[in-house]
């Protein structure tokens, strides 16, 4: 089939010269959220699509936005981007839905009541114990260490955490050169026996377990 000519409306106006690497609506479809490659991320209300709500949080180089994800009451956004962050930003939705609504209607609405409005009406940070987190253990391979909170009064302090480890790593280091010098003594040894099976071998002119005696003060 050939491809039929549609009319088309631009309803949002894109940044010139920016990639955009994600959309998705929100959960209650009154959004569609835009990422794009210079780690800036656009909420867009459906009821006005002319205008739009920008955060910047990742690397502008290598932030490029790859998710965005909000909760189902739209109160918290979670963003992650290609530079390896991962950050969770306070959203008021239901102010801003309401403010675009306005804002279409109303083409003199101060905009610096709307501000107002948009920061007295934030709806309060939710609480949470970080022990909910599910954080994985600085001992956990394949995952990046988290700084935790140490609450033990008889936990060693910063010094001499440095002076275990500097000790732990000198004895790790004294290991390894007995590991080696037990493994040049297995060499030697197994070396020397096949010396001596081969001698025993000889039908004549055997050389005597004095002659095969590397360091003659050891025998004597």
């Amino acid at each position: 089939r050939n491809p039929v000519p549609s009319m088309s409306v631009l309803h949002t106006k894109l940044p010139k010269g920016v990639l955009v690497t994600h959309l998705s609506p929100s959960p209650s479809g009154r959004f569609l959220f835009l990422g794009f490659v210079d780690g800036r991320v656009w909420v867009v209300p459906l009821n006005h699509t002319g205008v739009h709500s920008c955060i910047s949080l990742a690397d502008s180089q290598v932030g490029a936005i790859t998710t965005v994800f909000a909760d189902e009451a739209e109160r918290m956004l979670v963003i992650g981007a290609g530079d390896g962050s991962l950050t969770a930003s306070q959203w008021n939705s239901e102010e801003m839905y309401q403010a675009a609504g306005r804002m279409q209607t109303d083409r003199d609405l101060d905009m610096s009541e709307v501000s107002r409005s948009l920061t007295s009406t934030m709806p309060d940070l939710m609480g949470a114990d970080t022990e909910d987190w599910q954080l994985p253990t600085c001992e956990n391979p394949g995952f990046c260490s988290f700084a935790r909170d140490i609450l033990d009064d008889d936990h060693y302090s910063i010094q001499d955490a440095k002076l275990r480890t500097e000790e732990d790593h000198a004895k790790a280091q004294a290991e390894q050169k007995k590991a080696r010098v037990r493994e040049r003594i297995h060499e030697v040894r197994t070396e020397l026996e096949e010396l001596v099976s081969k001698n025993q071998q000889i039908p004549c002119n055997k050389l005597s377990t004095a002659e095969l005696a590397v360091d003659q003060e050891y025998i004597s």
